[in-house]
């Protein structure tokens, strides 16, 4: 008896990729349209709403894949080489940019609920580094669409599963509530409530880029476009021809404000470095990169359910369930720790703390202290600054005592035929006399930047950035730049100056000829004696006139909120050098650490013109980069990392406070130079207080065999 030919099944046959999301369920609550973090695809689809058949190839088109009956395709082989650029700051740009990547048939009330900051992964992660994190997103994307699918709904069949779903749903003899838990269960939890329609195949090259919102201004001050910025770097990062010529100076500059950037490539074979290359493989593998959506109410009709006399009620039951489904209590942080109201923003059901008073942060959980003033708080400095509207240069107010240095020492520190001790300016300040409650005056010195001594005010550089709300930046014919306050009811920043020790000195073939010590407490406690108030930080550095400042100011904080590969760089900690001979570098760096998690490594990092410092190489801040050009320096991107120093590991309690200390030396070729501290940990919550980072420079004879080499840059 002869044997009857099998049928082919579809196995035997390549149907194309990610075809079968269409007709599935989707949960708008849950979804993530657009994937920022590259990890996300799946997330919101549900079970197949409709039964999809393969059975045949789309004739003339640009596949050889089968695609489901009635759905139509068209060929989109287009590749969007001009990079787009999305400067992503507020949860208004957040919500414009997410409803980028998809397309919703349905009313207002429906889409304002959609991808909720309880449900949603990208949406918890974009807005924490919103607001949490107070960082601005820089989003650049290049796309390559291959195919478009759209469905013809009225011509394909439900499947079973839903059916049965719907034909079982407890409609008119049973409770609210048990009807609502079913709804609940068995028809969002399984199918979502909407259903996907139409679909946009290909792949998307993308890359992040996260800046402190507090230095935007600041890049755009420089005349510096950050998303030209943003677009040249992702151009680098994936190999592709510039557009335009660029200027690498103002690159860099940019780059220096840059905390982490990452790059990723969605669809194809993302093991290939370069867009051209990888674009190619696309066709092979593409990804969801857009798609359109619309409600199952649609879908429940007397046509759809012909022997379901009830399908009218249980539609308007599904819909009223639906309004408790999606009804989700608005999220603050911490629910304002019980301090303030959740005010919502209108936006993914996040609301933002309005604290009571006497209560401040993010969730309402920090108690404002007192306002204090101590004694030894300066204000106004010589002729350029006025405190209390007195310049220090000529007197005080009541209440703010004179303090600066000798205008010109004593005859007998002059030898014969030297010059003059050059008097630049006597240093005149206004100190405040006693400590009270009151907050400091108008003039009152918030951060501090003179060559070697770099103090910020509220996380803010006096040299670089804009000043605080209620302050005003100065700058003087001395190269001293500062912050002082303007309006004397906002409050003392971290960063307000108090107490000083300035030694003076001048020398000539290296022989001192005239020393001076003039010392200011700061509520009894003297810098110069190494000494500063609780919750005042000791600062001290060279300025150009010989003088080694010490100085307290209120103390920085830091809290990294990620848990990457990628280096962040601490806002504050950060100098440049420019010097004409190769040039040693010691580097010191020591701070405090909260680890508010539990068994996870935290790794310090000096950077070295945006790149890491390790085992004398200067490695790229990117970690499948550095992993592969330092693949001898250990067998995980961990161990690599451990080998600059670190890591310092966290054991089964979070919340502890650490001491830490990091060394290292380098050897840097004539040029500028800027070194910054950074760090990186496998989980988010570190909180860095008081971090100082110190070096110390020596050149040597050009001729002199010193054993070192310039750091290689693989």
């Amino acid at each position: 008896m002869p044997v009857r030919p099998r049928p082919k099944a579809l196995s035997d046959e390549e149907t194309l990729s990610n075809s079968n999301k269409i007709g599935r369920g989707y949960n708008l609550l849950t979804g993530n349209p657009v994937c920022y973090t590259g990890t996300c695809q799946m997330e919101g689809f549900a079970r197949p709403i409709f039964e999809l058949n393969y059975n045949k190839k789309a004739q003339g088109t640009c596949t050889k894949a089968l695609i489901p009956d009635n759905v139509d395709i068209d060929c989109l082989p287009s590749v969007e080489v001009q990079a787009g650029t999305e400067i992503i700051s507020t949860l208004e740009q957040l919500q414009k940019s997410t409803m980028r990547g998809i397309e919703v048939s349905a009313g207002a009330k429906y889409q304002m609920a959609s991808f909720s900051y309880t449900h949603s992964t990208q949406t918890n992660y974009m807005i924490d580094q919103l607001v949490k994190s107070n960082t601005e997103v820089i989003y650049t994307t290049a796309k390559v669409s291959v195919i478009r699918l759209s469905m013809f709904e009225p011509m394909i069949n439900l499947t079973s599963q839903f059916r049965y779903v719907i034909d079982n749903l407890p409609c008119c003899n049973y409770t609210e509530d048990e009807t609502r838990k079913y709804i609940f269960d068995l028809v969002f939890n399984y199918f979502g409530y909407a259903f996907v329609t139409d679909l946009m195949l290909g792949g998307i090259a993308q890359q992040n880029m996260y800046i402190n919102k507090s230095e935007v201004k600041t890049i755009e001050q420089k005349g510096i476009s950050t998303s030209n910025e943003a677009k040249i770097e992702f151009y680098v990062s994936l190999g592709m021809k510039q557009q335009s010529s660029v200027n690498e100076t103002r690159h860099n500059e940019f780059m220096r404000h840059v905390q982490k950037t990452y790059a990723t490539t969605l669809g194809g074979d993302s093991s290939i470095q370069t867009f051209t290359e990888w674009s190619k493989t696309v066709k092979t593998n593409p990804i969801i990169i857009k798609f359109g959506v619309k409600l199952i109410f649609d879908l429940l009709t007397a046509k759809r359910f012909p022997n379901d006399p009830n399908i009218v009620t249980k539609k308007a039951l599904i819909e009223s369930a639906l309004e408790n489904y999606i009804k989700n209590p608005i999220y603050c942080y911490n629910n304002c720790s019980a301090n303030g109201q959740c005010k919502p923003s209108g936006y993914f059901q996040f609301g933002e703390c309005q604290c009571n008073d006497g209560w401040t942060g993010l969730d309402c959980y920090t108690s404002k202290p007192k306002p204090v003033a101590l004694s030894g708080t300066l204000c106004g400095l010589e002729s350029d600054v006025a405190c209390d509207g007195q310049y220090p240069a000529n007197q005080c107010s009541n209440g703010w005592g004179q303090t600066g240095k000798p205008a010109v020492p004593p005859a007998n520190y002059y030898g014969c035929g030297i010059p003059p001790f050059p008097v630049v300016g006597n240093g005149n300040q206004c100190a405040k006399s006693e400590t009270n409650s009151a907050t400091a005056g108008i003039g009152t010195i918030c951060g501090y930047v003179n060559y070697g001594l770099t103090v910020l005010c509220d996380g803010r550089n006096p040299y670089s950035d804009a000043c605080p709300i209620g302050y005003q930046r100065s700058s003087t014919a001395s190269q001293v730049f500062l912050c002082y306050k303007t309006d004397p009811s906002v409050a003392d920043l971290p960063g307000t100056m108090c107490g000083r020790t300035l030694h003076y000195g001048m020398s000539v073939k290296n022989k001192p000829h005239y020393n001076s010590v003039t010392e200011l407490a700061c509520g009894g406690y003297y810098p110069g004696r190494s000494a500063c108030p609780p919750n005042y930080t000791l600062r001290y550095g060279l300025d150009h006139r010989h003088k080694n400042p010490r100085i307290c100011g209120e103390p920085e904080q830091f809290t990294l909120n990620s848990d990457d590969t990628i280096f962040v760089k601490v806002p504050g900690l950060m100098f440049a050098v420019s010097h004409e001979q190769p040039t040693v570098y010691e580097l010191h760096f020591r701070g405090s650490y909260r680890m508010w998690n539990f068994w996870y490594q935290l790794f310090l990092g000096f950077i070295i013109d945006n790149r890491i410092l390790n085992s004398n190489r200067l490695l790229p801040n990117n970690d499948k980069h550095r992993q592969s050009v330092a693949a001898d320096l250990g067998e995980s991107i961990d161990a690599i990392d451990s080998r600059a120093g670190g890591p310092l590991i966290n054991g089964p309690t979070g919340g502890y406070a650490f001491s830490c200390a990091k060394f290292d030396t380098a050897y840097l070729s004539r040029g500028t130079h800027i070194i910054e501290v950074a760090m990186c940990a496998t989980k988010p919550e570190t909180t860095m207080i008081g971090g100082e980072s110190h070096a110390k420079l020596t050149q040597y004879d050009p001729d002199a065999n010193i054993n070192l080499s310039f750091p290689a840059s693989p």
